[in-house]
């Protein structure tokens, strides 16, 4: 018989209801899960089915072949910029990448950093010591939230010096200096 540690229930021959109870919810939930299961097999069976396109007939893939092989290499550079506008514009621009000196990242990263800093500078237990660099930060969020574009936003942060990243965080604001008293060395009088 195996030690039961706690006594009382050793006596009482545990609680059998609750343990029940439990295996009727576990039952329960896994009978959800296998429906959930099933739903989702049957999702993925039509998804399969609406991809099956018809196939191209094999002029038509030998044209587009032709074209591109003929097309100059600087007409491919050309559309590449281009491609890589129109996905700069697909992704919302808080949630593009940006490596600037001492932050890679996200924008919307840099940008709740900058916030987390504005807030930590107006705490009241500063006593507004650290408004104007507080305002400097809040200054520079709203020209990041105008701008249009990454290299819009990395010129910001680069011409701005008081957003200074350190391993993707925000470091600035003043320090304060602790007074300490030296002692002196005592002078021989002779």
């Amino acid at each position: 018989m195996p030690r039961s540690y706690s006594r009382r229930r050793a006596r009482k021959g545990g609680d059998s209801a609750q343990i029940i109870d439990l295996q009727t919810k576990v039952e329960k939930i896994e009978k959800q899960l296998s429906d959930v299961k099933s739903e989702l097999n049957s999702l993925e069976k039509q998804d399969i089915e609406a991809s099956i396109e018809k196939p191209k007939s094999d002029d038509e893939e030998v044209e587009k072949t032709k074209e591109t092989i003929i097309e100059d290499p600087s007409d491919n550079e050309e559309e590449t910029k281009e491609t890589e506008e129109i996905k700069e514009k697909e992704i919302p621009l808080t949630q593009q990448k940006i490596d600037v000196t001492g932050f890679q990242g996200s924008v919307e990263d840099a940008m709740r950093s900058i916030k987390g800093k504005m807030r930590q500078l107006q705490k009241p237990s500063n006593k507004g010591r650290y408004d104007d660099k507080a305002n400097k930060f809040k200054q520079s969020l709203a020209e990041m939230k105008a701008a249009k574009s990454i290299s819009d936003i990395e010129e910001i942060i680069n011409k701005t010096p008081s957003l200074n990243f350190k391993n993707n965080k925000l470091m600035g604001g003043k320090k304060t200096k602790k007074i300490r008293h030296r002692k002196g060395k005592k002078s021989r009088r002779p």
